[in-house]
């Protein structure tokens, strides 16, 4: 009905029962609530529940004005979960666009772009577990190159631990070091 987009006896078949519902910018208090049931349903590794963030985000989804309300809740949450705190856009935010997308990355590009195939001949969790792996192989070979094959400071600068950082590489053929077992 607004600026007669939608059509009026249409509304009036579909609004049998009207809820008014606040924005989510009304609704602060129920953000850590959001969160936790959407990271649940994501089943996301490094962060299950709202206590895992770090203060700065939590302060600033508790800050954030919504305009796309839930939904545009959700999204952050999905990016969070897979791209993690140091690569989250919010809705508002265009996300940083790469000039060379098949290039090594140097010190001086942040941003890449990954070139993915979806086809719903298969099964979501295995397209997902496809893309994460494409996700994390550009991921550490870039970093590598980035930090000159210095595996200490790109694992640093990834926020993972040596040890799991080496798997990474192992795990994608991007190295044939591997950590002694009593390394920390």
């Amino acid at each position: 009905m607004l600026a007669d987009r939608f059509r009026r006896d249409l509304y009036f078949r579909l609004a049998v029962v009207t809820i008014p519902l606040p924005s989510l910018a009304e609704r602060r208090s129920d953000i850590p609530v959001l969160v936790d049931r959407f990271l649940s349903q994501l089943d996301s590794g490094r962060y299950r529940r709202y206590d895992d963030l770090s203060e700065e985000l939590k302060s600033r989804l508790a800050s954030h004005e919504w305009p796309g309300n839930i939904r545009e809740l959700r999204n952050v949450i999905e990016r969070l979960s897979v791209m993690g705190e140091r690569g989250l856009t919010w809705g508002s935010e265009p996300a940083a666009q790469s000039t060379t997308a098949g290039g090594v990355a140097t010190s001086g590009e942040r941003t890449f772009d990954i070139t993915f195939n979806v086809t719903i001949d298969r099964p979501y969790h295995e397209l997902k577990e496809d893309l994460i792996a494409v996700l994390e192989r550009e991921y550490v070979k870039r970093l590598l190159a980035a930090c000159q094959n210095n595996v200490t400071a790109a694992a640093r600068q990834a926020g993972l631990g040596r040890r799991h950082f080496y798997t990474l590489m192992d795990k994608h053929r991007l190295g044939g070091n591997t950590v002694e077992e009593n390394e920390p």
